[in-house]
């Protein structure tokens, strides 16, 4: 990996990491209603939940992507539509 796309990709995860998103708008929602004891554990279910999911990735995802390109093309399709 060359150091200028290194550094784009930085740069990326640093700005798509401070932008918040459907957590943090949660997360708000639940310290307005709940106030913040209760919102904690909100917070350590995102974390956890994402823990899973960066895991689940790492381990699985990854290696059918790397192996098969049929599944690959039938997961990508698929995220499409969940776009639409």
């Amino acid at each position: 990996m060359s150091s200028e796309t290194w550094l784009a990709f930085v740069a990326a995860s640093l700005l798509l990491t401070m932008t918040p998103g459907p957590s943090i708008i949660l997360g708000m929602v639940h310290s307005v209603h709940f106030g913040v004891r209760k919102t904690v554990f909100t917070a350590l279910g995102d974390i956890s939940a994402n823990m899973v999911q960066m895991l689940l990735v790492a381990v699985g995802l990854g290696v059918v992507l790397a192996q098969s390109t049929l599944a690959f093309i039938v997961i990508k399709w698929s995220f499409v539509a969940t776009l639409l």
